[in-house]
């Protein structure tokens, strides 16, 4: 009984140095990534080939009127075909500096051109095409 008790201690004796590794390691890191920030004025994170299709976007925001910061997530929703597209983005708003703003959330739809494989913009068809990705 004793030896399996000590078994357990040391398992999460070891998980717990590895999660304080892992957040030692990123916390180091953040100077790094607000560098980037300050240099690039945005660090993106995407998931596809789809325009504004990014698992997380965290862009500086610098105007005579406000400064802060915007987060963007976006979710994509796609036909049986996987021709068209439709990403809802979000974007939350973290101001030091101006008014507050309330988040926003818009729709923006693509198609596929089958000979290049490039997403191209369909905003012929936005507003019904953004009612089906809902």
């Amino acid at each position: 009984m004793s030896l399996n008790r000590s078994f357990s201690w040391q398992y999460l004796k070891r998980l717990g140095i590895a999660l304080l590794l892992v957040l030692w390691f990123t916390f180091l890191s953040l100077p790094c990534a607000l560098f980037a920030l300050a240099r690039d004025g945005q660090i993106v994170f995407s998931r596809s080939r789809i325009p504004g299709d990014v698992l997380l976007r965290i862009q500086l925001l610098s105007d005579a009127d406000y400064t802060g910061l915007s987060i963007t997530t976006s979710q994509v929703s796609r036909n049986e075909d996987a021709s068209r597209a439709c990403v809802w983005s979000r974007i939350r708003y973290l101001f030091w500096r101006g008014a507050a703003v309330e988040p926003a959330q818009f729709c923006e739809c693509y198609r596929k051109d089958e000979g290049s494989g490039i997403w191209l913009s369909a905003d012929e068809q936005a507003p019904t095409a953004c009612r089906f990705a809902s």
